[in-house]
């Protein structure tokens, strides 16, 4: 998943190219607006979606690098 390494949050900017607005819509935390503050998740909602993106990957030609 990505690692934010601000205290402050960051933003994750989707971009429409073969889907991949669909798998951040799949793998992220939907939050009311751009001013929202990021959402709170905890460890059980983090692992499941670390597994669904596990799985999801492949279907969008999508590849994880570690840092």
């Amino acid at each position: 998943m990505f690692k934010n390494s601000r205290k402050d949050g960051a933003y994750a900017l989707p971009v429409r190219a073969g889907g991949q607005d669909e798998f951040f819509l799949a793998v992220g935390f939907p939050v009311a607006s751009r001013a929202s503050p990021p959402p709170q998740a905890g460890d059980e909602e983090i692992a499941e979606k670390r597994k669904l993106l596990a799985t999801l990957l492949p279907k969008y030609r999508t590849e994880m690098v570690a840092p």
